[in-house]
């Protein structure tokens, strides 16, 4: 009798071999779609960009929770002052607010935007109450010059000056020329002793409409330093490549000015007399977070906010222009990330941003940390009486942080 062979060796190898195809065909499908986002033009251009290893979060600089301390601590205007991203105190006693008004609005046509004075009785308690309008952009830094006007730094209008009377001078427009480049996002203020103005330029992106992230990832260098003569109405730009322009403060014997560059996690000198009068330095390059603003108190202690901690994974990101532009895509298709001011907070959280003391000579004497969830992001912080009162850009209120006694150097 013939036997008939069979085919199942046949089919069983096939079978055997189909996953391996499908495997295949998934790795050349994944390797398109790679080289496809690859190839996709990324919202930023990179510059590499190393950081230099944080300072060790020991000592002074070890975790607590001193801004969640209710033996300590007070908010000032919670639901009434919005964004208060500085803060100074005027030659009345009163403390200068600035409140970027309705929430629900954006920083360019908030028509609320304003100045909030408050003023304090000997019992602690406190009255606040509009000081000037400023509608259609965020007041962010306050200064006040030697003949009692506020200076003020804001969003989408400029450098403006607040008389006593309240009467406002624009005194450098947004997207005024100086020195060939538009000016735009007025962020810090200083005043010397001569009259002049230094101010911040935050960066170039006038649509406002790019996260914070991607700017961090591509360190392009577009804040600057710039001098103000009022006087004579003009003005040059001394340091023309911070990563943010932010806070500045004047060495008390008006040597040398402190500014700082945001997304670099450093503050950089500028000299204004002496044998380098005219050249730039880095004072401090390695700190925890990203540094806001500065002020310099009667003590001659240095606060600095910072707003945010460092991100290893942006630290090593942003070392690789490619892989920096990558990342950035990646970021672009996340709906409000880096959005702080969101109202879906866990008060049980740990806040991010951190208040530092420091001397002159760069030692830490103070950290302050953890603030309340809806003050997450903070960004100024000033010393008077012994206590420190702190603003933020993400939420409400002032914080008023009592000190055993005046810090001092």
């Amino acid at each position: 009798m013939r036997t008939q062979s069979s085919s199942a060796p046949s089919l069983t190898a096939r079978r055997t071999h189909m996953p391996a195809r499908i495997a295949i065909s998934a790795l050349v499908i994944l390797l398109v779609v790679v080289i496809g986002f690859v190839l996709i033009p990324s919202p930023i251009d990179p510059v590499p960009f190393i950081a230099a290893p944080s300072l060790p979060a020991t000592g002074v600089l070890a975790a607590n929770d001193a801004l969640r301390d209710s033996t300590r601590t007070q908010i000032i205007g919670r639901n009434e002052i919005f964004y208060p991203e500085d803060v100074t105190f005027g030659a009345d006693g009163a403390l200068y607010v600035s409140n970027a008004g309705d929430p629900d609005q954006n920083d360019r046509a908030n028509p609320d935007a304003r100045i909030d004075r408050i003023t304090f009785a000997a019992d602690d308690t406190y009255s606040i109450e509009r000081y000037a309008a400023l509608p259609g952009g965020a007041p962010l830094d306050l200064r006040f010059d030697a003949a009692g006007n506020l200076l003020v730094a804001v969003w989408f209008r400029g450098l403006v000056s607040v008389a006593p009377d309240g009467n406002v001078t624009t005194l450098i427009a947004d997207g005024e020329m100086i020195d060939g480049e538009p000016f735009g996002y007025a962020d810090g203020i200083a005043v010397g002793a001569d009259g002049t103005i230094y101010v911040t330029q935050g960066e170039d992106d006038r649509s406002n409409q790019r996260s914070a992230a991607l700017s961090v990832l591509e360190n392009a260098g577009a804040g600057r330093l710039i001098a103000f003569d009022p006087t004579t109405g003009a003005a040059r730009t001394l340091i023309p490549d911070l990563s943010f322009g932010n806070g500045i403060v004047i060495a008390p014997d008006q040597s040398y000015l402190l500014v700082a560059d945001q997304f670099r996690y450093q503050i950089k000198r500028y000299w204004l007399t002496g044998a380098q009068a005219g050249t730039e330095d880095i004072w401090l390059n390695n700190l925890p977070g990203f540094p806001h603003n500065l002020y310099l108190d009667e003590q001659n202690v240095l606060w600095v906010t910072l707003a945010q901690p460092r991100n290893p994974l942006a630290d090593s990101a942003r070392q690789s222009s490619f892989i920096a532009a990558q990342l950035g895509k990646i970021l672009q298709l996340v709906p409000g990330f880096g959005d702080e001011r969101s109202a879906a907070r866990d008060e049980n959280a740990r806040g991010a941003g951190s208040v530092l003391a420091l001397s002159l000579q760069g030692e830490a004497l103070l950290s302050l940390q953890n603030p309340p969830m809806h003050m997450n992001t903070l960004s100024t912080a000033v010393q008077r009486d012994g206590a420190v009162y702190i603003g933020t850009i993400g939420g409400d209120g002032v914080l008023r942080y009592q000190l055993d006694a005046p810090l001092t150097p």
